[in-house]
């Protein structure tokens, strides 16, 4: 039995940018395969939302093959889901295109996939509580404070930009989130972006938060039936997070 794929619908190299940024918002997508053609999908790379959102612009109408990159992984259709989930973790990609002997595109394989697995086949530590994997959140954000700050937290390396106002957590803003409301480079690039909106324009909600008690395996679910990238816990007093990255790496 082969890899369980997300068949999630491929570029050429001349589709247009807001092309992509339409897919990868329709199907909540990190990364979307680039294909030589429809007829031929040969892989060419990937285009991420990441790079969409670092867009300079231009007087020209950029094109998908101007931004395309080499993908960090490639898996092979015939790997086992335990295996192939373990390179995604060692990546740090939540997921990667999946290959035949061609180098023909056939879809994508995703820590998502790899984490409904693990709670259907189950795994040893899924009733660890989530504080064993739990990170303290490196950096909060103020509801009044504007959307540039996040975009540029995010795309310096950062998780998402968690949303605080007294001690409580409010909402979260992440690159689906800047991508969906069209906060890319050359928004910012006009400058008066930086004085506003605020982050509480646009944070989504409800934070998703369990107790410090909770196990793993509600965290594991949380993230596979909401389709969020992380989860909050609050222990002593102190905001913590654990990613679908750490879920998936204690599970697998």
């Amino acid at each position: 039995m082969g890899l369980l794929l997300d068949r999630l619908p491929p570029l050429t190299p001349s589709a247009s940018l807001s092309e992509a940024r339409r897919l990868l918002i329709d199907h909540r997508a990190r990364s979307l395969a680039v294909v030589e053609s429809e007829k031929r999908p040969r892989l060419l790379g990937v285009v991420t939302r990441r790079t969409l959102l670092q867009v300079t612009a231009t007087r020209q109408a950029p094109r998908v093959s101007s931004i395309a990159e080499e993908p960090p992984l490639t898996l092979s259709p015939a790997g086992d889901w335990r295996s192939a989930a373990r390179s995604l973790v060692e990546a740090r990609e939540p997921a990667a295109p999946v290959v035949d002997e061609r180098g023909f595109y056939l879809g994508f394989y995703s820590l998502d996939t790899a984490i409904s697995l693990a709670l259907r086949k189950g795994s040893p530590r899924l009733y660890e509580k989530v504080t064993t994997i739990a990170k303290p959140v490196e950096r909060v954000f103020s509801p009044d404070d504007p959307v540039y700050l996040a975009w540029q937290y995010i795309l310096s390396g950062g998780d998402a930009a968690v949303v605080v106002r007294d001690g409580k957590p409010l909402g979260v803003v992440t690159e689906y989130d800047l991508l969906r409301r069209g906060y890319t480079r050359p928004l910012f690039e006009a400058g008066a972006p930086r004085r506003g909106p605020k982050l509480l324009e646009v944070m989504s909600t409800p934070l998703y938060t369990l107790e410090s008690s909770a196990p793993l395996v509600e965290a594991a679910r949380l993230i596979v039936e909401r389709r969020i990238g992380r989860v909050y816990i609050v222990e002593d007093g102190e905001l913590k997070v654990a990613t679908r990255l750490d879920v998936a790496a204690a599970l697998v």
